[in-house]
């Protein structure tokens, strides 16, 4: 995929917006389009306007990131990120959500640049294995009792049912887990801290990619009224999940009533809100929801494309030597073997043996410093 190839700075006054993006490019392989200056079907990100980026007409979420060279090539770079919007300063927003519109608060000259996703890297929406509602399942706690429930490894909070009495002043839940595809796996789990006794909370505060796997809770009778603690873990795989809030929903139960809460397929559970009455000695909840579509990662070549084949190594074959038995002021020796073949102390030399020279010529030969026979 194309980088978007959106110029950091902006256009210098005696130009106009239009005069800059010509500049960016002359040619048909721009990798940006300006509202009405499509370049081409193959471009990856889209100029929508002036000012910071919007999702459902409020700031999406979004990682900082000062003083960058290339504010897009970040975000071409991120499966997760829908979008980016630079300052005059080069100070980048990487918007981490997709349906991303132009027309947010102005921003020391930015604009809002909205990534196009190819076909190559078309996002698969997250679904749940088993989804459903916990109603017909046994409860997760007694009157009064301390409720514990963790998802098994890989699974989500999907459904939660809890029926209120008076005479206790207390519930009893049923909780339901489902999992996540195989490609997917839940990771770097924590639990949140306890919430307060009378007093209306959100918790846990997830971070992006985060949704709830477990509940833990205990029932004051002096207060007549539960702490609650949640587990969540972060959704995670080779590739990126982009995520997408859905907002929270009303109140999902009356004091006194029966709460039932259920996810669609693609719903996972984000934080969650509750409110109690010390009339009613009850709470009334709603739920945050989120969905997940995932990138797959754009395969990285193998060791064999990285690297050349390793040529075989073949050994430099050993020069030829004399025998043993030849000496060695004849084996290192400079002067030709046709001459050191004269003298007495090479006569055993393979060289000379099997050359030309004859062993009577060896022996009829001067050695050298001595006198002629």
């Amino acid at each position: 995929m194309r980088h978007c190839g959106y110029q950091l700075s902006s256009p210098p006054p005696e130009q106009t917006r239009h005069e800059s993006f010509k500049g960016i490019d002359s040619g048909n392989d721009a990798s940006c389009t300006d509202s009405g200056i499509d370049s081409g079907n193959d471009a990856s990100c889209t100029d929508s306007g002036s000012g910071k980026c919007l999702k459902n007409g409020v700031d999406p979420k979004y990682s900082y990131h000062g003083a960058v060279t290339s504010c897009q090539e970040l975000c071409d770079a991120s499966g997760a990120c829908g979008g980016y919007s630079v300052s005059d300063h080069n100070n980048c927003l990487l918007w981490l959500e997709t349906g991303l519109t132009g027309g947010g608060q102005d921003w020391a000259g930015a604009r809002c640049m909205v990534k196009k996703v190819s076909d190559a890297q078309s996002p698969v929406e997250i679904q749940h294995s088993d989804p459903g509602s916990a109603k017909d399942l046994d409860w997760a706690n007694d009157w009064d009792g301390e409720l514990r429930h963790e998802c098994a490894a890989n699974q989500a909070l999907v459904s939660m049912f809890s029926i209120h009495d008076n005479s206790k002043e207390d519930r009893r839940w049923k909780i339901k887990c489902s999992a996540v595809p195989e490609f997917a796996s839940l990771t770097a789990c924590r639990w949140d801290s306890e919430t307060t006794f009378d007093a209306e909370w959100t918790s846990p505060p997830v971070r992006p990619n985060e949704v709830v796997t477990g509940v833990l809770s205990q029932h004051s009778n002096g207060a007549e009224d539960r702490w609650f603690a949640f587990k969540v873990c972060t959704l995670s795989g080779d590739g990126d999940f982009v995520e997408t809030d859905l907002g929270v929903t009303d109140w999902m139960n009356n004091w006194d009533g029966d709460l039932e809460v259920t996810l669609t397929p693609q719903e996972f559970m984000g934080s969650i809100t509750s409110k109690h009455d010390n009339g009613a000695e009850d709470r009334v909840w709603k739920f945050q929801r989120k969905t997940f579509k995932y990138v797959a990662a754009t395969p990285k070549p193998t060791a064999a494309d990285e690297l050349p084949e390793a040529p075989t190594l073949r050994p430099t074959p050993e020069p030829t030597t004399p025998g043993a038995d030849c000496a060695n002021s004849c084996r290192w020796a400079t002067a030709a073997w046709e001459n050191k073949c004269k003298w007495q102390v090479c006569k055993r030399c393979s060289t000379c043996q099997d050359g030309p020279i004859t062993k009577k010529d060896l022996c009829l030969s001067r050695v050298e410093g001595s006198s002629e026979q």
